[in-house]
């Protein structure tokens, strides 16, 4: 559903009210210079609120966005070895179905963790890299939901056909209030680094027209002699996410204010059942862009400034 209006909302005949298909922004400027000095600019952060939990999975067989056998491998990553490795040596290498991997995952589960299993927030996160076993939910990390089991064959459904492959590389992931925290809490403030750092790399900025928001000084530009500003910031938070999650309403949208805006710039966004964005913090080159599940995509918008324009 799309409303332009508040109102239309109450009014099931409102024209602004779609009820499948897609509804986009396009965001264009007829006399835009070259792409790497753009009169607009968008940087994308995407943050996910799950914590990893059982060994890594190696995908045996597969089809589409079925999966089918599954074995359970070690970690050659230090940083996954110490919460993924422990307990798990026994089951190394032996397949199984999917489902089985689920159903033992569930016997060896805290009763908070079934709980959550049991209402469906548990995820599969897979790797980018086939072959990184550095799976402990951080920047090369793809969550998709669980779409169904089929008790007959042992299959499992998933919500993420684009990563299912064997060879591939898995973790199950529930949902956690305070890594949900906590990430958000580092992509912020790495993004918050980046600008500073990037400040001090164009002396230009220094001496810039443009503020900070959030520090008070000059913003850095992406080419030297153009100045951006921060004009909005938009979100798309998964509706299991805000309150639900939190127990407090406008948590995450508070702290978006706090690192990027300094409260000084609007920002809005709507609940979504699954997130568009690209997979950790980015950086000067492209990142991969991938459909996601139980994340937030924050897009901040930059304008260069009028003076920057006529210069």
């Amino acid at each position: 559903m799309f409303c332009t209006l508040r109102r239309d909302v109450l009014q099931q005949t409102s024209p602004s009210i779609y009820g499948s298909g897609v509804v986009g922004v396009a965001l264009f400027e007829k006399h835009m210079n070259a792409t790497d000095n753009p009169v607009l600019k968008i940087e994308t952060l995407s943050s996910h609120g799950c914590r990893a939990i059982g060994p890594i999975f190696e995908i045996k067989d597969s089809s589409k966005n079925m999966l089918h056998k599954v074995c359970a491998v070690p970690s050659s990553s230090s940083t996954s070895a110490s919460s993924s490795s422990k307990g798990y040596s026994g089951l190394y290498n032996a397949e199984m179905s999917a489902a089985g991997s689920l159903r033992y995952l569930f016997e060896r589960a805290t009763q908070m963790e079934r709980d959550l299993m049991q209402k469906g927030q548990i995820f599969v996160g897979a790797s980018c890299d086939a072959f990184d076993d550095n799976i402990d939910g951080d920047d090369n990390v793809v969550l998709g939901s669980i779409l169904g089991v089929d008790g007959k064959d042992g299959n499992l459904a998933l919500g993420m056909s684009n990563m299912i492959r064997p060879g591939q590389r898995f973790r199950y992931f529930i949902r956690d209030q305070m890594d949900a925290r906590e990430r958000l809490y580092r992509r912020l403030s790495a993004y918050k680094a980046k600008k500073l750092s990037q400040q001090l790399t164009f002396p230009d900025a220094i001496r810039g027209k443009d503020k900070d928001m959030s520090t008070g000084s000059p913003t850095a530009p992406s080419a030297p002699g153009s100045t951006y500003e921060t004009i909005g910031v938009l979100m798309f938070v998964d509706a299991l996410r805000g309150k639900a999650l939190y127990r407090e309403s406008d948590w995450e949208s508070s702290q978006v204010k706090e690192f990027i805006t300094g409260g000084c710039v609007p920002v809005s966004g709507i609940f979504t059942e699954s997130e568009i964005g690209p997979i950790g913090l980015g950086s000067q080159k492209p990142t991969p862009t991938h459909v996601q599940s139980f994340s937030t995509t924050i897009a901040i918008l930059s304008a260069k400034s009028p003076s920057s324009s006529s210069s």
